[in-house]
């Protein structure tokens, strides 16, 4: 008797454990599901860039129809098409919001095919001094080379265009040659990027910033969705940023 009433609660206890974890998976699906249907994409609303640093991640925002820009910061809100957004989180390169609501909703990269960058420096003429890693680039050309890479990497027009000019040329603590951005930059530039004025951009995924040759055969050769590595002094101290275009 002792025997039947043990295997009948061994029964029972197993039986239990089934039923929870069948409930528990389940769940699982339910939430899975309820997670991707409560943050559909977001109308009229792109995705431009994406920046992180040690400090920090910000967020560049396009409204399609008028193209005006947001750069933003997590738990930072906006107001688009006469509602409040928060942005929540950013995951598998989509940004999530959320309105007063709590309606959720996501926001992609803009798309976009791959530019060529125009060649517009002569890489081939005829025997000419190497560069030094110590050099300044040559400004001659060098704001036509700096709208092809800006387009080719996706930043807005409205942005690069503003440049009629180079950035003046600095150095780091070190030496090492730069693009100084001071009051000749657009004020635009410095509202809607996480760089700040008396920034000096040294390199760019490591290709230094002088050798603008290197840099447009670089960017011929990277995906359209690649981030960037841009190494800057700011008040005398090296920093990283990342950019996702």
């Amino acid at each position: 008797m002792n025997y039947k009433i043990t295997r009948l609660i061994v029964c029972v206890f197993c039986t239990l454990l089934c039923v929870s974890a069948n409930a528990s998976n389940e769940i699982n699906y339910l939430r899975l599901f309820k997670n991707n249907a409560v943050a559909p994409p977001i109308k009229n609303l792109g995705l431009v860039a994406y920046y992180s640093s040690d400090e920090k991640q910000f967020f560049l925002l396009e409204t399609k129809h008028n193209g005006e820009l947001f750069l933003l910061n997590i738990l930072e809100t906006f107001q688009f098409a006469d509602q409040a957004f928060t942005l929540l989180k950013f995951e598998h390169d989509l940004l999530y919001i959320e309105n007063e609501q709590k309606q959720r909703y996501s926001v992609a990269f803009n798309t976009r095919a791959k530019k060529e960058v125009p060649m517009t420096l002569d890489v081939s003429v005829s025997p000419k001094k190497k560069k030094s890693a110590f050099d300044f680039a040559d400004n001659e050309k060098a704001i036509v080379v700096f709208w092809g890479i800006a387009e080719s990497i996706g930043i807005p027009k409205v942005i690069y265009s503003q440049f009629t000019t180079m950035p003046s040329q600095g150095r780091s603590r070190t030496g090492r040659p730069g693009w100084l951005l001071d009051d000749k930059i657009p004020s635009l530039l410095l509202v809607n990027s996480p760089f700040e004025q008396n920034d000096i951009i040294l390199s760019i995924n490591g290709i230094p910033a002088n050798d603008l040759e290197n840099l447009q055969l670089h960017l011929l050769n990277r995906n359209t969705r690649d981030a960037f590595e841009v190494e800057i002094q700011r008040d005398k101290r090296l920093k990283m940023i990342r950019m996702k275009l």
